[in-house]
């Protein structure tokens, strides 16, 4: 029998045991119903790659509109609302008596009694975002209830329902495609890159110390090879790859990859869950330094040595090939979708005699920064502190002075895993000036405001990139115009009213909106810089004539404020 035929053959039993694995992980898969009644067409899967973190649930189409019914997938009691800004909006999670909690977010409403709950907290409390725990028995649900109205609040980008199951112990997300959900999938992935990578100095591909894209061709569905290529000393694989389901076209995440070296399993993770608090280690699976320079993410069949990510399978595996001189290689990778649908890469390699050219300069200790230690800089009047584990692999610190209110922290192209501290000294400025003064990322030739406090004649900040940083000055107060209204207006038939509120600069920190003297809803979407009071909400007092009183104040991130006042009649 042949090599070639030998390496299938060991790599078929390796595949077909790892199928099998699949199964040795039960979750009840008739216990849930879906969460919306209509066919489900996915945007976006479990575990894929986003800016900074893995996608936690799925995002389910909504037929491009608000406003559907989403129904309770189980039995249960609604165990916490949240309302907020950014991030999910308006999110409802629902405890399960099998151990698992339901998460249902970008809501437009709630259902409503959990409508009127959340109101009474949010005028209690004077605040348009609030965090809600309610007692297990006040608000029970059954399964199949309509619990809220699918929306496009907080950071999502189009009307959609993202739908999410917990642990309810653990609050880690799992794949939600593993309840039994009926999404229909027969495409395997599809690979649209394949790069080999030196792993150290004196290591090639191709003759070169730089990653390598690969040429290949996809010989039927599922199955691709690339070019040969020769290399040397110590390499790892990259891919990029998507998968998409069969009633959307989107180009959504994968599930698992495993790669073999001549039949032999090398590395491979698999994304089933995952805790939060190690979301961020995203940036150390992906080519990082690729994805800020071209936005494109590849992910790395190699485990840097402070990557704490959990996926991984195998801890006593770090994904390195080391090859030997005129040796022949078959590196296979197995790309899997959470249906099961493969697709297989295959990359010959011949090895080659190791470079005998590496000039490494030694690096100097000073600047040296070690993951698992704390590091201090400072240098003309700027600093920067970067606690334990903020990196995941060493590098040499560089600093640069741009002008006097601008400096370059070391290359964006390095991931950073923690907030780091940062600070300016300003202590040849008024403490008047510094209060309207604050540190901005510059990202791509456009600002970015940081929280930055005032100390001693310092601005001080944490920040969590590394690259270009700029102290900026805010004099200018938000923009508020009403949208829908004017001036005096009769509005007894309007049920909305509707504000234009922004900042150019330093970006809106607050509002607080009255009428006549008392205090309303007004929900803020950032995404179009629009305040939206709803008249159902209270009964407006009687008045002379009907005459009312609007006030909104509104202040941006450094204190700037501008007041909005408008009267208008209603009966």
């Amino acid at each position: 029998m042949s090599f070639l035929k030998i390496s299938f053959a060991i790599c078929a039993i390796h595949i077909f045991c790892q199928q099998s694995a699949w199964s040795q992980k039960i979750y009840p898969t008739d216990y849930f119903q879906s969460p919306l009644n209509i066919p489900l067409s996915i945007s976006g899967s479990f575990g894929e790659l986003r800016s900074n973190h893995f996608h936690s649930g799925l995002d389910i189409k909504t037929q491009g509109q608000t406003g559907l019914p989403v129904y309770a997938v189980a039995d249960g009691f609604v165990a916490r609302i949240k309302v907020e800004v950014f991030g999910y909006g308006k999110a409802l999670y629902i405890s399960h008596p099998n151990g698992y909690t339901s998460v249902y977010a970008h809501l437009n409403s709630y259902a409503p009694a959990i409508e009127a709950y959340v109101k009474k907290n949010q005028y209690d409390k004077q605040s348009y975002g609030v965090e809600l725990f309610p007692d297990a028995d006040f608000l029970p649900v059954k399964k199949g209830d309509v619990i809220a109205y699918s929306g496009n609040t907080g950071g999502s980008g189009g009307p959609h329902l993202h739908f999410e199951i917990r642990s309810t112990g653990s609050e880690k997300p799992i794949n939600p495609v593993f309840f039994g959900l009926d999404i229909a999938d027969a495409k395997p992935p599809i690979v649209d890159g394949v790069y080999l990578y030196p792993a150290t100095e004196d290591s090639r591909v191709g003759g070169s110390r730089q990653k390598r894209q690969l040429v290949f061709q996809t010989q039927r569905q599922g199955f691709v090879r690339t070019e040969p290529i020769s290399a040397s000393g110590s390499i790892y694989v990259g891919f990029s790859a998507y998968d998409r389901f069969d009633l959307s076209y989107n180009k959504n995440g994968i599930y698992q990859v495993h790669s073999y070296v001549n039949g032999l399993k090398n590395f491979g993770y698999r994304l089933e869950t995952f805790s939060f608090g190690e979301t961020r280690y995203l940036n150390a699976l992906i080519d990082y330094a690729e994805y800020r320079n071209s936005y494109k993410r590849i992910q790395k069949l190699y485990k840097s040595p402070f990557n704490f990510l959990t996926i991984y399978e195998d801890e006593n595996q770090n994904g390195i090939i080391e090859l030997r001189d005129s040796l022949d290689y078959l590196v296979r990778l197995v790309i899997s979708d959470s249906k099961q649908n493969e697709t297989i890469v295959e990359i010959p390699i011949r090895g080659k005699e190791k470079a005998n050219d590496t000039l490494q300069e030694a690096p100097n200790p000073e600047f040296l920064v070690q993951p698992n230690k704390t590091f201090d800089f400072s240098q003309d009047g700027v600093s920067v502190h970067f606690d334990k584990w903020s990196f995941y692999e060493p590098f040499q610190f560089h600093f640069e002075r741009i002008d006097s209110l601008t400096v370059h922290i070391h290359n964006e192209s390095v991931p950073v895993h923690k907030n780091y501290d940062l600070s300016f000294d300003m202590s040849g400025y008024t403490s008047e000036i510094l209060q309207k003064m604050y540190i901005a990322e510059i990202d791509d030739g456009k600002p970015f405001f940081n929280r930055t406090t005032v100390s001693d004649g310092k601005l001080s900040t944490r920040v969590r990139y590394l690259g270009t940083y700029k102290v900026m000055a805010d004099n200018k107060p938000p923009k508020v115009y009403p949208i829908n209204f004017k001036e005096g207006q009769w509005l007894s038939n309007f049920r909305y009213l509707k504000v234009h509120i922004s900042d150019e600069d330093s970006g809106i920190d607050s509002f607080r909106a009255t009428i006549d003297n008392q205090w309303v809803l007004f929900e803020y979407e950032y995404k179009n810089n629009t305040l939206t009071f709803d008249f159902t909400d209270i009964e407006l007092p009687q008045t002379e004539h009907g005459k009312h009183i609007l006030n909104i104040e509104v202040k941006d991130n450094i204190g700037n404020t501008t007041i909005f006042e408008s009267e208008f009649f209603r009966k």
